[in-house]
């Protein structure tokens, strides 16, 4: 049975208006966190899978779904202080928090930044503590082996955010819909009507550029990733976190996964889903969850 979802949104310090979901009641604090090309209603899966004891928080990140986008960014750090302000507004001390992909990053990063209000972290296909590379377009319209430093060169480069910014433009949900199917929801287990509801929430994005760039020039490390110095803030993340990986996720590598497991260490929990893709939540959701509740619980 479907929980009921409450569709509400607050006004932040700094201008923006996040929306957000709101479902159950009890003692147990979880924020969601969505990643990129969505938004919070692809965390519906994880929302109606939680028991009952947890009051769950699932935001619109800045310039995704039905939050405004009145002040551009350039960093997940700017996300990350969008969920410590929504955490003020709604008076949150203490809670749990999970990201996924892009939202991995953010939650990674708020946990660097605000260690006392995280209980538990816990992230999925979370984007590498030393960002997402992204390559210049060769001649041959391959990648090549030139990292994009710049928010202009992912603008107008013809295979990063040209392409995507067309299907939005267009609301060409059947080409959305071949990109997820290869990239996203590999399992194709989503029945009909979930699916056309991810691509209407994810035809919502007005970030798709700057959130690009916030993710490749993301680096919680001690070294150059080859676009920004690290900031070494991943020594600030007290622990423990949930690091959870699909192993045949085609969209974080393992090399990105790699620099997550090393930056944190003893800190860090490790499961990986056998067989599963960049969302472990959809293709096998009762291992996921229970995955995530033991965790949570301990």
């Amino acid at each position: 049975m479907t929980k009921e979802v409450f569709l509400k949104s607050v006004d932040l310090p700094n201008g923006e208006t996040l929306a957000y979901r709101e479902m159950g009641e009890g003692s147990k604090v979880l924020l969601v966190i969505h990643g990129n090309y969505c938004s919070s209603v692809h965390m519906d899966i994880i929302m109606d899978n939680m028991p009952d004891g947890y009051k769950i928080y699932a935001p619109d990140l800045r310039g995704y779904g039905d939050s405004t986008y009145n002040t551009p960014i350039s960093s997940l750090k700017e996300l990350a202080e969008d969920v410590k302000l929504l955490a003020d507004e709604l008076g949150l001390k203490q809670f749990d928090i999970f990201g996924w992909s892009l939202g991995g990053g953010v939650v990674l990063q708020f946990a660097a930044d605000y260690p006392d209000f995280v209980r538990k972290a816990a992230v999925s296909g979370s984007v590498g503590i030393k960002g997402f590379p992204l390559y210049k377009t060769g001649p041959d319209f391959k990648p090549s082996a030139e990292r994009i430093t710049t928010m202009e060169e992912i603008a107008k480069d013809p295979l990063i955010a040209a392409p995507v910014l067309n299907i939005y433009k267009n609301r060409d949900k059947a080409t959305l819909k071949q990109i997820f199917d290869a990239s996203i929801y590999t399992g194709n287990n989503i029945n009909p009507e979930t699916y056309d509801k991810y691509l209407e929430a994810t035809l919502k994005q007005r970030n798709l550029v700057e959130a690009d760039y916030a993710l490749t020039s993301f680096n919680m490390t001690h070294e150059h990733s080859g676009v920004v110095e690290g900031t070494g803030d991943i020594d600030k993340i007290k622990g423990p976190v949930l690091v959870m990986q699909g192993t045949k996720d085609v969209v974080v590598s393992k090399e990105q996964y790699q620099t997550i497991k090393d930056g944190l260490g003893d800190r860090a929990v490790i499961a990986e889903f056998e067989g599963c893709g960049h969302a472990p939540m959809v293709d096998e959701t009762e291992e996921f969850m229970q995955v995530l509740l033991n965790f949570l619980g301990k």
